[in-house]
């Protein structure tokens, strides 16, 4: 991936009660689910454990410019 030619915006996703960042993952079109996850996660200084329901994630879209 060259990220000279990526832009990242971010959508912002309330958390809902039973959701995982997994689960999160599901409603954006991402190949690699696993790397997706690692950067949610990253984004949010998170871990997979403790995300509440009302927490606001950034979720990192990458866009070609």
């Amino acid at each position: 991936l060259n990220f000279n030619n990526v832009k990242i915006v971010y959508d912002v996703y309330t958390v809902k009660s039973g959701d995982t960042i997994w689960s999160i993952s599901n409603n954006y079109d991402y190949k690699n689910k696993m790397k997706f996850v690692m950067d949610i996660e990253k984004a949010n200084s998170i871990s997979s454990y403790n995300i509440k329901p009302g927490y606001k994630l950034a979720i990192p879209i990458y866009k070609s410019k």
